[in-house]
C-alpha cells in the first residue's frame, strides 16, 4: 500500500517535485556558510573593538599629558573673542634632545585623528613646528614606521600632510620607498 498525498501523489512524486534532498542539503551547507561567516564578522568585529580601545587609551593619555603640563607645549591666547590658532612652546624645538624629539613626534602622530579642538591643534602645530625646526634627520627616519600607518592614512587628511612633509626632508624621502604600497593610493587621491 502507497502512502499518498491530498491531490493523490506518491512519496516518491512528492520528492521528486519538490526535490527534497538538494533542499535538506543546501539547507545544511548555508547554514555552515551562515555560521561561518558570523564568526568571522564577530572576529572583525572583535579586532576593531580592540584597536579603537588602544586608540582611545593612547588618546587619553595625550590628553592627561598636555592637561598635566607634561608636554612642552601651550596654547597661545589672544584675548576674548579670538579664537587660539598658534601653541606656544616652552622649550625651543631646535634644542631638544633625539629621544626626546622621537616621544614628542610619535605622541603627537598618534593623535591626529583626534577630532576634539584644542589637542587635535595642538597635535597639528607639534608635528609641524617640530618637523620645520628639527635639524637631525635621522630621528625622523627612525620614527617612520610609527608614522606612516596604513589603514590610518587611508582614512585621516592630516596624516596624509603629515606623509607629504616628510616627503619634503631629504633624508625622509628614499626611507619612505618600503612604504609607496601604502601611500601611493591615498596621496593620489589628496593630489586630484
Amino acid at each position: 500500500m502507497e502512502i499518498t498525498g491530498n491531490d493523490g501523489k506518491t512519496k516518491e512524486q512528492l520528492a521528486v517535485s519538490f526535490k527534497l534532498p538538494e533542499i535538506k542539503q543546501k539547507m545544511k551547507s548555508s547554514n555552515f556558510e551562515s555560521t561561518r561567516d558570523f564568526v568571522k564578522e564577530k572576529k572583525k568585529l572583535q579586532t576593531s573593538i580592540r584597536n579603537k580601545q588602544n586608540l582611545m587609551k593612547e588618546w587619553n593619555r595625550f590628553r592627561v599629558l598636555y592637561d598635566n603640563g607634561h608636554l612642552p607645549v601651550r596654547l597661545e591666547q589672544r584675548g576674548t573673542g579670538k579664537p587660539s590658532r598658534n601653541i606656544r612652546w616652552l622649550e625651543n624645538p631646535k634644542l631638544i634632545s633625539a629621544e626626546r624629539f622621537m616621544d614628542l613626534l610619535i605622541k603627537f602622530s598618534c593623535v591626529l585623528p583626534l577630532l576634539e579642538y584644542p589637542y587635535r591643534l595642538i597635535a597639528e602645530q607639534g608635528v609641524i613646528d617640530l618637523l620645520k625646526n628639527y635639524v637631525n634627520n635621522e630621528s625622523v627616519i627612525q620614527c617612520l614606521p610609527q608614522l606612516v600607518r596604513p589603514p590610518e592614512i587611508t582614512k585621516k587628511t592630516m596624516a596624509l600632510s603629515l606623509i607629504i612633509q616628510l616627503a619634503q626632508i631629504p633624508q625622509c624621502c628614499p626611507a619612505l620607498i618600503p612604504y609607496f604600497r601604502h601611500l601611493f593610493l591615498p596621496l593620489r587621491k589628496h593630489c586630484y
